[in-house]
């Protein structure tokens, strides 16, 4: 039996599927510790795992709710430069602990998230083997996609090559003050930099490990060996969520969820609320924690609003999904062979709607575009051209032939057995600085 911590971010999102890889990692008799703030222990220890509080004083209970109600307010780019303070701010607060607690918790490994910003560098640091986790999509970055933060369609030529260069160069600007504390901790700690031009985070060496099925990702030349595409983590049976079903009036059905971050746009659910009722459907749209249910009373075609729904069985209901492109939701939405409409608002969400059109899952609509016209237009082509939904029953065949959690802590074993030394040689820049424009 081995012990594991586990490194992640405060977010629903990023923790139901570390839940579900620790409770198959937990069925072959491995013991899992979450180090993380307070707002994740209710979770955490329902799920049966071990939780050691971190940052007690800066982040007491509350926080997480706080900023997202914060992250509500921006979308797009302001959102994302939100998103990377608060985690440069994080970061910072949380590393002298770790590097105090993980030497004396008795680990054996860690299992980090891939938006952990110091996580990898505090393993190397203590000489603690890790497998970077990627719940969202992978941040590895190639000349020949388009990178994950900005909404550009996929175009394999010099010409879309050469306009990913250039979206590149903004986004190692807009992270600068990322990269720089990873750096900046990396050079204190005695370690050498990273090359945030491979990989935008530093990850494990030994293995790093997607949810993102290979069939949904685009074309990819460069991963590493140490590259592993397991599929969901997610146990196909979620745990039960109360729903006002006797709600649902018998018009078909859409499912429209914006996620748990940077959710809060009234205008954008009825803008979706106009367009369904133009179709004749219903539309389910769970608005996440701290939303206000009763600011959305008045919304046209009568939908059903909530703060939470369990999303797995009302996608089996539904004709059609309109999502923020977040992987999880897609994820489920691929399992219930629903095609989509994605409005990516921001951070990764743009690199999975490029990814849902390249799969001929569904249409985008940009976000700063999303009118009642543009996603009616959306819903209209998807709901009307049957390759799309053909083309959704054919990816959830494949999904079906998936265990991701299975897959995923096969890996784990295979990597954590011993425990060497993590180094990152493999995105290191061996013999100069690198340089960030």
């Amino acid at each position: 039996m081995a012990h594991f911590g586990i490194l992640i971010p405060p977010t629903q999102g990023h923790l139901l599927p570390f839940l579900a890889l620790s409770r198959t990692l937990m069925q072959r008799n491995h013991r899992l510790t979450v180090f993380g703030i307070a707002d994740l222990q209710k979770s955490v220890e329902r799920a049966g795992v071990g939780f050691r509080a971190i940052g007690e004083a800066a982040f007491p209970v509350g926080s997480s709710q706080r900023f997202q109600q914060a992250m509500n307010r921006f979308s797009g780019l302001e959102a994302m430069l939100h998103w990377n303070d608060h985690n440069v701010q994080t970061a910072r607060t949380l590393a002298p602990e770790l590097l105090d607690c993980l030497p004396q918790a008795g680990l054996d490994g860690l299992l980090i998230d891939q938006i952990d910003l110091l996580g990898a560098s505090i393993a190397e640091a203590l000489s603690l083997p890790f497998v970077t986790i990627c719940v969202a999509e992978p941040f590895n970055w190639e000349p020949t996609i388009p990178p994950t933060f900005v909404d550009f369609e996929y175009n394999p030529t010099a010409y879309g090559e050469s306009m990913y260069g250039m979206m590149m160069k903004r986004i190692l600007r807009d992270f600068n003050p990322v990269i720089d504390c990873i750096q900046t901790f990396r050079q204190e700690q005695g370690l050498a930099p990273y090359d945030p031009m491979t990989c935008l985070y530093p990850v494990s060496p030994l293995a790093q490990i997607a949810q993102l099925p290979q069939f949904l990702d685009l074309p990819r030349q460069a991963l590493p060996d140490s590259f592993l595409y397991a599929g969901p983590f997610a146990h196909p049976h979620e745990t039960a969520i109360a729903f006002p079903y006797e709600r649902l009036d018998g018009r078909p059905l859409v499912y429209a969820s914006m996620g748990t971050l940077v959710n809060g746009k009234y205008a954008l659910l009825r803008s979706i609320a106009e367009a369904c009722a133009a179709m004749g459907f219903q539309a389910v749209m769970p608005i996440g924690m701290g939303g206000d249910v009763a600011e959305f009373a008045d919304l046209p075609g009568n939908p059903v609003v909530v703060e939470f729904a369990p999303q797995r069985d009302l996608l089996r209901q539904s004709h059609l999904l309109i999502t923020h492109a977040g992987l999880n939701t897609v994820l489920d939405g691929i399992r219930a062979g629903v095609p989509m409409v994605a409005i990516p608002i921001s951070l990764d969400q743009p690199g999975t709607a490029t990814r849902v059109k390249w799969a001929g899952l569904g249409e985008v609509v940009s976000y700063r575009r999303a009118s009642t016209a543009t996603i009616l237009a959306a819903m209209q082509t998807v709901c009307t051209q049957p390759a799309y939904r053909e083309r959704a029953l054919h990816w959830q065949s494949a999904m079906n032939q998936l265990d991701g959690a299975t897959t995923a802590a096969d890996r784990i074993e295979a990597a954590l057995v011993t425990n060497a030394r993590p180094t990152l040689m493999d995105v290191v820049i061996a013999d100069e600085e690198p340089s960030f424009v």
